[in-house]
This record gives structure tokens, C-alpha cells and sequence, in this order.
């Protein structure tokens, strides 16, 4: 099998996590890693050899890649992965795709003129508990959904905030976007999509310009209802809690692992939890991050040995975006929002 040429653009928590997978596949040849800031390079030469760069133009003008990476800031996302399409150059996106609706359309539009693929970041999805509780949606085991309700409830600190992520125009927002975008993701792939919101915002920190603090009410595809309800100003971390209410059957999950699931006994129940315990030790990155990376990074560079599609594209990451810009939209214009 043909050897994949990879590079990454930006080497902090996303993109060390990135490149430890990428180092494990065997038909991938992590070739190149671009930072501006000198102890991150430093960090990656001294765990991988690699050619490192400042300047991730040069970077793709030397390096012949056939894929590559965005772990940037999110304001970067766009101009970046753009960029790197354009000299063809397959590019799978952290969350969010963009921090506003028409770059992402401009990233997608892009893909498809230059016939490369575009991935976005949404590693929770293929987490075996989040395609299994998919799979029982899929196959009417919970009956008609009649609500999928998501809380996150996280602690950040002061020194979290003074860097990009407290600034609404490096970030594009605070909670929704940074921390809760996972699991919106999660509660509209569930439920087929989401047709409406309506959302309230506060920030409870003088010294940032994004949101810390959300809720909202959303109204699904499939008629179904539920809250968002997220915050970073948790003390203690409370974590983060999925709950779906079937006509059949219900389901919890905390933190990846299951609470209640109607219909399956507790020694089911046991077990199931007992394979993602297994799966959490073997990871090695932030616990919040999940172990999904691994396997959605993998369907990318299969995707890129095929030439298909990959699982989690462009539209996926344009899709949330909307949902989160919606929220943030209603809260400030005190009116529900169309999606």
C-alpha cells in the first residue's frame, strides 16, 4: 500500500494527539510539522523525525503531502485550510470547520473545485458507545425519540481565558463553540438534525468577550425536543451528561460511559462499561478528548487511500457551526432561530 505523506499545522494538545496517531499507522509517513512558537517545535523534534517549520506556506510549497492536519486556533481554521486545498492537499479540520458560516462555505466550495477531501473533527462520533446508542436510534430500540438533552457543565480557569479562547473574534464564541460543540454535534446526529433553537447566553467573567455560560431549547428533524445546557464555570468539573428519552426505552451517559440504558440488563450494562474502561487506559491523551481521535483519524487517511468521502466532512462541521451561531443569534436577538 502506498505510503501517505502527512504534515501538521499546529502542535498543541489537538496536535500532539494527532501526530501520536498518525506515527501508529503503518501506511502513513508523518513527514512534517509547522509552529510558530519555538518549544513546540522543540517538543516535536525531540519525539518525531520530521522536517519542522515556522510558516506553514513554506511547509506546503517544500513538502509534497498528501494530507494534512489543522490543529490551529479557530480563526485560523479557514484561511489555512484553504490554503492547502488549493495546492491540493487533502486537510482534516479541528472543530469548529470556521467561525463563521461563509468560510466554511468557502473551505467546502474549495474541496470540491480542487477534488480533495475536507474532514472535520467530531472524534465523539466514533466512540463505540455513540455508533451503538446510533444503531439502537437506527433500529427503533428506544421507539420515537421525544428528547435528547446534552449538559456540560466544565471548570476553566483564568489563564485558560487570557489566551485566544477568551477572544470572540480568534474564537468565534466561548462554551458553545470551544467545549459543548461536541456533544450538540452528538444530540443532532441522534436525532437526523436540528430545525430550530431557541437560546440564552451569559458571561459571567469580565475579562472575556465569549460566552461561559449557555442554554437553549432545540427542536429536532424528527419532532423531538430537548435543552442544551453548558457552562465552563463548573466548581467542581461536573462533566458531561447525555440524556435520551425514547417511547420505548431511555438511555444516560456520562462522561462516554452508561448510567441508565432502558432495556439492557445491569450485567449488560457492566460489561459494556467495563470495554470502555479498557479503551480509556489505553489512551493517552486528555481524558475530555475521548479516544475517538484514533479512529476518525484512521477513517481519514482511508479515506484518502480510497478516494472517498471521508465519514465526518465539511458539511458535518458546517452543520454544527450553524447550530452553535444560532444559539449564540437567538440569545442576542431574544427571538427563536430557523435553522
Amino acid at each position: 500500500m502506498k505510503k501517505i505523506k502527512y504534515g501538521i499545522i499546529g502542535f498543541g494538545n489537538a496536535g500532539i494527539v494527532h501526530a501520536k496517531v498518525l506515527n501508529s499507522i503503518k501506511n502513513v509517513d508523518l513527514v512534517a510539522i509547522c509552529d510558530i512558537n519555538p518549544r513546540k517545535t522543540s517538543l516535536a523534534r525531540n519525539l518525531y523525525k520530521v522536517n519542522l517549520y515556522k510558516d506553514f506556506r513554506t511547509m506546503i510549497k517544500k513538502e509534497n503531502l498528501d494530507g494534512v492536519s489543522i490543529c490551529l486556533p479557530h480563526y485560523l481554521h479557514s484561511g489555512v485550510s484553504i490554503f492547502c486545498m488549493k495546492n491540493k492537499i487533502n486537510v482534516l479540520c479541528e472543530k469548529p470547520i470556521a467561525t463563521r458560516i461563509v468560510d466554511a462555505d468557502k473551505m467546502i466550495k474549495c474541496s470540491y473545485k480542487n477534488k480533495v477531501l475536507l474532514g472535520t473533527i467530531f472524534q465523539h462520533r466514533f466512540e463505540p458507545i455513540n455508533l451503538m446508542i446510533k444503531k439502537e436510534i437506527e433500529s427503533d430500540k428506544l421507539g420515537s425519540l421525544i428528547s435528547t438533552s446534552i449538559s456540560v457543565k466544565w471548570k476553566k480557569t483564568k489563564d485558560y481565558y487570557l489566551n485566544w479562547q477568551g477572544n470572540k473574534h480568534m474564537a468565534g464564541g466561548g462554551v458553545l463553540i470551544n467545549q459543548a460543540i461536541h456533544f450538540i454535534d452528538l444530540a443532532q446526529w441522534f436525532n437526523g438534525g436540528i430545525k430550530s433553537v431557541i437560546g440564552n447566553m451569559k458571561t459571567e467573567r469580565e475579562y472575556i468577550t465569549v460566552e461561559d455560560n449557555a442554554i437553549a431549547m432545540v427542536f429536532y428533524n424528527n419532532n423531538s425536543f430537548g435543552v442544551f445546557d453548558c457552562s465552563t464555570s463548573s466548581n467542581p468539573f461536573f462533566g458531561s451528561t447525555i440524556e435520551i428519552i425514547g417511547s420505548l426505552n431511555s438511555i444516560k451517559i456520562c462522561d462516554g460511559h452508561i448510567v441508565f440504558w432502558g432495556g439492557k440488563t445491569d450485567n449488560a450494562i457492566k460489561k459494556i462499561n467495563f470495554e470502555i474502561n479498557k479503551l480509556d487506559r489505553k489512551f493517552w491523551g486528555k481524558k475530555y478528548f475521548g479516544y475517538g481521535h484514533i479512529f476518525q483519524i484512521k477513517d481519514f487517511i482511508k479515506s484518502i487511500s480510497l478516494n472517498k468521502l471521508p465519514s465526518v466532512g465539511g458539511e458535518d462541521g458546517k452543520q454544527a457551526l450553524k447550530i452553535v451561531l444560532a444559539i449564540i443569534n437567538s440569545s442576542k436577538n431574544n427571538k427563536k432561530i430557523i435553522i
